[in-house]
């Protein structure tokens, strides 16, 4: 569910842009934020999310994953009584990668950023984007979540920690 509000609201903007004829170039996004402030902000937020910055939703979904990884590593290992770092070190290089990851990604991202903050709009591309209240509540709610999914991070897990343990496997 966390991953369905940022990449939702993406896809809706993206969709958004499609309809005016090619979204898939870069320059389609050029001034988006002076066109529109609230496609353009919700856009950016949408983009961090994905690079897992946080407090936003993206964030939290690849930190659980992590904890995950390594929670499951250690959890084995500390179970046969013959835990060592050593025997870790591929989770630490995992751990690693997806942070490099997410790094790097942030690079391009900010430079989407860059284009539809600061960029000119392209000609035939200056006036307000042509869609209804219906698509603007839809990006609108999927920006709300992104955000609020993000810094209730804590609520969430406890939650799913509940609901795991209220299930019977035995």
């Amino acid at each position: 569910f966390v991953l369905v509000a940022f990449k939702l609201g993406a896809f809706l903007v993206l969709g958004l842009l499609e309809m005016e004829g090619g979204a898939s170039r870069l320059s389609a996004l050029s001034g988006l934020a002076r066109r529109d402030p609230l496609i353009g902000t919700a856009m950016f937020v949408f983009m961090l999310a994905l690079a897992g910055v946080p407090p936003l939703a993206g964030f939290m979904s690849k930190f659980l994953v992590i904890a995950g990884i390594v929670s499951t590593s250690v959890g084995d290992l500390w179970m046969n009584g013959n835990i060592s770092f050593s025997d870790l070190h591929w989770v630490w290089w995992l751990a690693l990668a997806m942070f490099l990851n997410s790094a790097i990604s942030v690079f391009y991202y900010l430079r989407i950023g860059v284009v539809m903050f600061l960029d000119v709009p392209e000609e035939g591309r200056r006036k307000p984007l042509p869609y209804g209240a219906s698509i603007r509540m839809a990006i609108w709610i999927c920006l709300v979540a992104t955000i609020l999914l993000g810094l209730s991070g804590d609520t969430l897990i406890d939650m799913c920690y509940r609901a795991a343990e209220s299930l019977d496997l035995a």
